[in-house]
């Protein structure tokens, strides 16, 4: 070759290489964000004299960049406002006050900043005014898709009283205060926007003070401010990633958590076995260019595969393969084609304006609030009752019980359809964990799974949405004959549970405190909470209250909590702080029985403070010295033909003649008609599950 060849091939290589660089560096344009949160801001005048500024549990500006923790969370245990001369008959004081914002890649939500603030216990007294809530909590989020920023806010305040009425803060936008001393806004939103950029500012409550010479306030309690400049379109997505059985012996499944965020997919073996030993790309990538890290063989750390497309216009698809010694799994990671912008038609001129064709309605994005199906995990049993499971719009939440290790892991297992963000938590926490959802063809339905984790304890959460009914056409609708088919269907699957949290039938009342009622035949959902319970004049409180049943496809599922109870009877105290009952019943086919389980996972069960072990045994009975006896995770199963059902209690107290109380009831029944069918993923996972 001669040196003018050489020269030329040079040159060309690095044109090329150039040209990459600048077509990734094209599509990797970011998002820049903003965002802050305050618990309580008061600017105050007392006495005409100079207003005070008092802020409250304010977190840092999240950055353009994005991030997470550190000055951008913040809790106080209380707060009070300052009112001078006038404190003695003026007084603001709240319980606990927790804010947060946060934003982009560093926080797990790539193209979004969201912030929120929760204060609990507000106690006011202001110009004879009393104005106290259990909590006020006010949300914000921003996101960006292909240059369009979108906000939305919202406020949730549970038992706001004014001068001892309550206020209905759905209906409510405002309520004056008695004397005509001032006004309290409730949900006072304000969203502005320019071009890309869009921000949003949610106040969940505003005490507005103008008693001249005497007292000028604007008091805000929880405020939440969201913001981002959405970048112009690019493929630097969160790809969707299926994972299908490898090549080895089977459980490559469960061995794996992966999960996906702008740009990268990572893949982390489970604390066992003997780790990820290879990891590799299979084939050859479309439209992709896949960098694999190093790694150690053998860990069990996390090993997160960037990838950065090479034509920003079109999709992405490429298949990794992760083995352990035993097991391995597929992991196909696609990127959908961006949407073009529509290109703008000229108007027609010198013709008749024809009449328009009528356009049809877009597709509604498929934004469904899933079912969802908990199955026992891989590691000791006790999954199902450790963690409490619900769905929104949108939205799936995965809640562990106040007791135990706490939420280790949570990670994605498959995904058909769904782009699926977890939201950042801290191990060990208890605090509910948001995982949320997009599809990515609003025609097909979806369908994922989720591994959630303690040290000791797991479930796989299975999460799916129907296909979207499509609008009907032309053709006269049928009258409704009550069934989902004009020609009904014998054995149609039905169910049956209900979640009732307490439970009383003694000589003094006959009460049920926070009971969602039996659920429909045809499925659905029901949920009540309570923050805290009182009944027999005291005698029996509690903290938090939960209770949910719902049913849908092949399963009926329930769950009854009691938090932090004290129970004075016939001179004996019986406490605990955490009493959570599940139950679920399942068709593993069609007119087939169906499989029945649950338990208790109960924490620091006391009998006139003597601790009692739980065994975990049905039916486990403590005798009280005064008369009577505990009953502890008291099963009641029926069976008839392909229906079943299972009652758990979690603790019954019997004292013949006196009281009969149960503390978490759940109850779970289904029918398997000739409508259900097994699922193939379902029996594949659980006879993993059973293999590990």
């Amino acid at each position: 070759m001669t040196t003018i060849e050489k020269k030329s091939l040079n040159f060309l290589l690095i044109f090329t290489t150039f040209c990459i660089f600048a077509i990734n560096a094209l599509a990797q344009t970011s998002h820049t964000f903003s965002g802050r949160a305050t618990g309580v801001n008061a600017n105050v005048s007392v006495l005409g004299a100079v207003s005070v500024n008092t802020t409250i549990a304010q977190t840092d500006n999240l950055p353009a960049t994005g991030g997470t923790g550190g000055g951008l969370t913040k809790q106080v245990l209380s707060g009070n406002v300052s009112f001078g001369l006038l404190s003695s008959s003026n007084n603001l004081n709240t319980g606990v006050i927790n804010t947060m914002t946060s934003g982009g890649s560093a926080a797990g939500t790539p193209d979004s900043s969201q912030s929120e603030s929760s204060v609990n216990a507000l106690n006011s007294l202001l110009l004879g005014n009393t104005i106290t809530a259990d909590v006020v909590r006010a949300n914000t989020q921003c996101s960006g898709t292909n240059g369009t920023p979108s906000c939305t806010g919202n406020t949730v305040i549970t038992n706001l009283r004014i001068n001892g009425t309550l206020i209905n803060v759905n209906t409510t936008t405002s309520v004056s205060l008695l004397g005509g001393v001032g006004t309290v806004f409730i949900n006072e939103q304000t969203v502005s926007s320019t071009g890309q950029t869009r921000n949003i500012t949610v106040n969940a409550l505003r005490i507005s003070l103008s008693s001249v010479n005497l007292l000028v306030a604007d008091i805000i309690i929880s405020q939440s401010q969201s913001g981002i400049t959405a970048a112009a379109g690019s493929n630097i997505c969160t790809p969707i990633t299926t994972v299908t059985e490898g090549d080895l012996f089977a459980g490559g499944i469960v061995s794996y958590g992966v999960t996906s965020d702008s740009g990268s997919v990572t893949i982390d073996h489970v604390n066992a076995g003997t780790g990820l030993q290879s990891l590799t790309v299979v084939g050859t990538p479309v439209n992709a260019v896949v960098n694999i890290p190093a790694y150690t063989p053998g860990t069990y750390n996390p090993v997160v595969v960037t990838f950065t497309p090479i034509d920003p216009n079109l999709g992405v698809d490429f298949t990794l393969r992760a083995a352990s010694t035993f097991h391995a799994a597929n992991v196909r990671a696609r990127c959908l084609a961006p949407t073009p912008s529509p290109t703008a038609t000229p108007t027609p001129t010198a013709m008749p304006t024809p009449t328009p064709t009528a356009t049809p309605t877009p597709t509604p994005i498929n934004i469904c609030t899933p079912i969802t199906t908990v199955t026992e995990g891989d590691l000791f049993a006790g999954g199902i009752v450790s963690f409490g499971i619900t769905s929104a719009s949108g939205l799936v939440t995965v809640d562990h019980v106040n007791a135990g290790t706490g939420l280790q892991s949570l990670t994605v297992i498959g995904s058909v359809n769904a782009t699926v963000v977890i939201s950042p938590f801290s191990l060990g926490v208890y605090d509910p964990v948001n995982v949320t959802f997009l599809p990515l063809d609003p025609n097909l339905s979806v369908d994922f799974t989720l591994r959630a984790a303690s040290t000791f304890h797991a479930a796989n959460i299975r999460v799916r949405c129907g296909t979207p009914t499509p609008t009907p056409t032309a053709t006269p609708t049928p009258t409704p004959t009550g069934t989902p088919t004009p020609t009904p269907i014998p054995g149609i699957t039905s169910f049956s549970g209900r979640a009732t949290s307490i439970t009383i039938d003694s000589l003094v009342a006959a009460v049920t405190l926070n009971d969602t009622g039996n659920l429909p035949s045809n499925g659905g959902f029901i949920n009540r909470t309570l923050l805290t319970g009182s009944l027999l004049g005291g005698t029996l409180t509690t903290s938090n209250l939960d209770a949910t049943t719902q049913a849908a496809f092949d399963q009926s599922r329930s769950q009854a909590i009691v938090q932090n109870l004290t129970f004075l009877i016939n001179g004996e105290v019986i406490t605990a702080s955490l009493i959570p009952v599940s139950t679920q019943c399942t068709c593993p086919a069609a007119n087939t029985p169906p499989d029945c389980a649950g338990g208790v996972m109960i924490d620091n069960l006391r009998l006139n403070g003597t601790f009692i072990p739980i065994t975990l045994v049905p039916n486990q009975t403590v005798q009280m010295p005064n008369g009577g006896q505990l009953i502890i995770n008291e099963q009641v199963r029926t069976a008839s033909g392909n229906g079943g059902t299972l009652t758990i209690n979690g603790v019954h107290v019997s004292i013949p003649g006196i009281s009969d109380v149960i503390f978490s009831r759940s109850e779970s029944g289904i029918f398997c008609g000739s409508n259900v069918s097994a699922d193939p993923g379902d029996v594949e996972r659980a006879s993993n599950i059973k293999r590990r």
